[in-house]
C-alpha cells in the first residue's frame, strides 16, 4: 500500500495540474477569442461609420449638385426671359421705328405732292398770263401799276415747302442711319435700308439744289443806281425784261 500510494499521489498531482493547465490555456484562449471578437467589432464599427460618412457625403454632394443644378436652371430661365424681354422690346422698337419712317414717308410725299402742285399751278398761272416761268419763279406785280387791272393774290412761295421736304428728309435719313439692336451685315434688311437711305439722300440733294436754284432766281443782285449828273438830272431808268406797256 505504502509502495503503490506515492504513484497516485503523482498521478492525482499531475492531473490537477493538467486540469488547472488546461482551465488557464482554455481562459487564455477565450481571452484571446473575446479580444479579437472586440476587434472585429471595432472594425466593423468603424467601417459602419465611415461608410456612414461616405453616404453622408455624397448625399450632401449630391444634394449640392442638385441645388446648383437647380440654380443653373433657374439663371438659365432668367437669361431665357431676359433675351425674350429683349427680343420683344426690340422687336416694339422696330415696328415703331417703322411705323414712324411710314408715317414720315407718307408725310414727306403729301409735302412733296403739295410742292409740285403749287410749282404746277404757278406754272399754269404763269402760262396763262403769257410768261414762261417754269424755271424761275415770278415776282408779284408792282403796286400801283396802271392798267394792271384788278388785283391779284401773290404767288405762293415754294421754299418753305421745300424747307418742310428737305427736314421731313434728313429725319428719315437719320433713322435709317440710326444703329439697331442686331443689325446683320448683308442682309435682306440691311440692304434695303442703305438703299433706302441713298435714295432719300439723292432726293435731299436735288431739293437743296432746287432750293438753291429758286433762292437765286427769286433775289437778283439788283444792280446800283449811278450817281446824279452835275446838272441834277435824274439817271435813266434801267431797261425792263418784262413785256412793253401799252399806252
Amino acid at each position: 500500500m505504502a509502495s503503490n500510494g506515492v504513484p497516485i499521489l503523482a498521478q492525482a498531482l499531475q492531473a490537477h495540474l493538467s486540469r488547472k493547465h488546461q482551465a488557464r490555456m482554455w481562459e487564455a484562449n477565450q481571452e484571446q477569442e473575446n479580444e479579437a471578437r472586440a476587434l472585429q467589432q471595432a472594425n466593423q464599427q468603424q467601417q459602419w461609420g465611415r461608410q456612414d460618412q461616405y453616404r453622408q457625403e455624397d448625399m450632401a454632394r449630391a444634394l449640392e449638385e442638385r441645388e446648383m443644378r437647380r440654380a443653373m436652371e433657374q439663371q438659365g430661365m432668367a437669361r431665357e426671359d431676359q433675351r425674350w424681354s429683349a427680343d420683344k422690346e426690340m422687336q416694339r422698337v422696330r415696328m415703331q421705328q417703322e411705323k414712324e419712317l411710314a408715317a414720315a414717308r407718307i408725310e414727306a410725299d403729301k409735302l412733296g405732292r403739295e410742292y409740285e402742285w403749287g410749282k404746277r399751278a404757278d406754272i399754269a398761272r404763269d402760262a396763262e398770263k403769257g410768261r414762261d416761268t417754269r424755271h424761275k419763279t415770278p415776282r408779284p406785280a408792282s403796286p400801283g401799276r396802271s392798267g394792271a387791272g384788278p388785283k391779284q393774290a401773290a404767288p405762293k412761295d415754294p421754299k418753305p415747302g421745300i424747307l418742310r421736304a428737305i427736314a421731313e428728309r434728313e429725319r428719315i435719313l437719320s433713322a435709317y442711319r440710326a444703329p439697331t439692336f442686331q443689325e446683320v451685315p448683308n442682309s435682306p434688311e440691311t440692304a434695303r435700308r442703305r438703299a433706302e437711305a441713298q435714295r432719300l439722300d439723292e432726293e435731299i440733294n436735288a431739293l437743296k439744289q432746287e432750293y438753291t436754284a429758286l433762292t437765286t432766281g427769286m433775289t437778283p443782285d439788283a444792280p446800283e443806281a449811278p450817281p446824279p449828273d452835275q446838272t441834277g438830272d435824274a439817271p435813266p431808268a434801267p431797261p425792263s425784261s418784262g413785256k412793253k406797256r401799252k399806252l
